[in-house]
């Protein structure tokens, strides 16, 4: 799929609610759809270009949901869509280019923490997860439901508590089903530390 067929699409979804329709693909890191609209006028959007190969009807179902999102619609994602970036096809195809697009760098350190909180039944199975680093990441852990890649700011590498809490809250936040929206980062912080409390009660000796 071209901008051209991209737009063609937008227009048949948005029909007559905007005189100006401008729609492309655009290399995102995430899996996102950006949009910018004056009511009545126009709309510039921008669709993540991993989705260049999905099927003309899951584009129409995709912007369906934007366009209801935009007019406090309730529209669901098709099932052929979620079904599509969840799968695991999808994750191979894309996730090198995501990791270079987040400046991911693969961790053992990172990796083994994840393991000990596995070990520990902090979390369930990391299978299917990758973990690293980002040099002056934007915030302290960055986490991807599409994409199950778990990487934290390279500044916490050396502290372990910190470490510990912030891959438990990006494996928490990546292991959400897509299309769910994953709960605030403080909720993962709170079930941590409720985590760690259990631990501690377990090794209590009478």
């Amino acid at each position: 799929m071209d901008n051209v067929d991209l737009t063609s699409i937008a227009k048949e979804v948005f029909g007559d609610r905007f005189k100006t329709v401008k729609i492309r693909f655009s290399p995102e890191t995430d899996l996102k759809v950006r949009w910018a609209r004056d009511a009545g006028n126009f709309i510039d959007m921008r669709v993540t270009d991993y989705l260049k190969d999905i099927s003309d009807d899951m584009m129409k179902g995709l912007l369906s949901v934007m366009k209801g999102k935009m007019f406090g619609e309730e529209v669901d994602y098709t099932e052929d869509f979620t079904d599509f970036v969840r799968s695991k096809d999808f994750r191979k195809d894309h996730v090198k280019t995501y990791l270079e697009r987040s400046r991911i760098q693969p961790s053992d350190i990172v990796e083994q923490v994840a393991m000990d909180l596995m070990n520990r039944d902090y979390v369930d199975s990391i299978e299917g997860l990758s973990f690293g680093s980002i040099d002056g990441c934007a915030q302290p852990v960055k986490a991807s439901v599409i994409f199950k890649s778990v990487a934290v700011d390279s500044s916490v590498l050396g502290n372990m508590d910190k470490l510990e809490e912030l891959v438990f809250i990006g494996i928490r936040y990546a292991q959400t089903q897509y299309p769910d929206k994953p709960r605030p980062m403080c909720e993962y912080e709170a079930e941590y530390l409720e985590k760690q409390k259990q631990e501690l009660e377990a090794l209590e000796v009478d």
